[in-house]
């Protein structure tokens, strides 16, 4: 499983995070041609090497070209949704800022849709944001980890006056991560560092067993003498030999007063906000009144847009929640070829036996949809495509 692990020894920014992308091999060329799709003209990333306490990194300058309509986050999704961007780099890229002006609005005590982002400048946190979404997809990252966060010491100056560290805005994106101090005085963990780790990385206590194939350093804006202002990440593959565990959180609430019809909008919305899986169970509830059982399994860095949803597009007045442990099988996607065209095929391995494989039902589809043919006959010439694969290299 292709895996990117990072280091954050020295705190974590959104220009470090794709400072270290760029020098792990994405390519600022198709990092730019992305990011036009969203960004103002004239707008763009430039990369270069830079040397931070004698050790050399990568560091991104953004030019803002000609500004733009960047000014809350409903202006801000709807140029994100009307873009040309992939459906997985425009889902991954709401689920950040959502999560940084829900902890702006709480902080300033208004509606996240109220909130301005010039307060955290609004184009250079688009092009973090994005950019970093774009590596993700460009280098094939299937998971993304990262360590406990090294948040600086001492204070900040803002147009609030005088702050700790790490920023409020910071503090409120990072509740439930690990974090330490260390290092010279200043801000090592940004709000948009804060919000794209906490968004969309899983934190582990230390590195995982990774078969490495490139280690790349994102440079930080200062140079300090003794401390390298350096994020590293780690990009390979992700050595397990039987199974992948995580901490998750399953939530549970029963519903007997909504339309049945509104289950469908809900689900889709849950997916989009991360979570691994939603299911409906009927149930008989308390007067006999027939009800139904919604439960949804996710990651813990999830929750705080999770509880949003639910209270939003459900007529519960509360839920249950607990954390518990996940095993998933060693998964890859394996590439076949059918008559109908190319068909991504999943393979769930046990200590290096395939236990499971399955075709990818959009791609299936997909195809299906092409050529005007039966959904299953296109599953059944991928399964056999698969096969031969396998028969090949026995």
């Amino acid at each position: 499983m292709k895996t990117l692990y990072l280091d954050c020894f020295s705190g974590v920014s959104g220009d470090m995070i794709l400072g270290t992308l760029i020098d792990l091999g994405l390519s600022t060329d198709r990092l730019n041609d992305e990011l036009r799709k969203v960004a103002p003209p004239g707008c763009k990333v430039e990369a270069y090497p830079v040397a931070r306490a004698g050790l050399r990194g990568i560091q991104c300058r953004v030019h803002e070209g000609n500004g733009g309509g960047f000014r809350n986050l409903p202006q801000i999704e709807s140029v994100i949704r009307k873009s040309r961007l992939s459906k997985p780099i425009q889902d991954q890229s709401l689920r950040v800022f959502r999560a940084l002006a829900a902890a702006e609005g709480r902080l300033h005590g208004k509606p996240a849709d109220e909130v301005h982002f010039h307060e955290i400048g609004a184009v250079d946190t688009v092009v973090d944001i994005v950019g970093t979404c774009v590596g993700l997809e460009a280098l094939g990252i299937q998971k993304f980890l990262c360590s406990p966060l090294n948040v600086g010491s001492g204070t900040i100056q803002s147009e609030h006056g005088q702050l700790p560290v790490p920023s409020p805005a910071a503090a409120e994106l990072l509740q439930g991560r690990s974090v330490y101090s260390s290092g010279p005085p200043g801000e090592l963990v940004t709000p948009t560092g804060a919000a794209l780790v906490a968004t969309l990385a899983e934190e582990t206590d230390s590195m995982p067993l990774l078969s490495v194939d490139r280690v790349g350093y994102g440079a930080g804006s200062r140079d300090y003498p003794d401390h390298p202002n350096l994020l590293r990440g780690f990009l390979g593959n992700l050595k397990k030999d039987s199974v992948y565990r995580e901490r998750v959180v399953v939530i549970e609430t029963t519903i007997d007063d909504m339309n049945p019809q509104n289950y469908s909008h809900l689900m889709d919305r849950l997916f989009r906000d991360g979570v691994y899986d939603v299911f409906l169970a009927p149930v008989l509830m308390k007067k006999g009144r027939p009800g139904t059982l919604l439960t949804a399994i996710a990651p813990g860095k999830v929750m705080e847009t999770i509880t949003r949803t639910i209270f939003e597009e459900t007529t519960t007045i509360g839920f249950r929640f607990q954390e518990t442990d996940r095993i998933e099988l060693e998964q890859k996607l394996v590439p076949v070829e059918t008559r109908f065209g190319t068909v991504n095929v999943k393979s769930s391995s046990y200590r290096g036996e395939v236990m499971q494989v399955t075709p990818e039902y959009e791609d299936c589809r997909a195809r299906a949809r092409e050529k005007k043919v039966p959904l299953q006959r296109v599953q059944e010439e991928a399964l056999a495509a698969y096969r031969a694969i396998r028969e090949k290299k026995r």
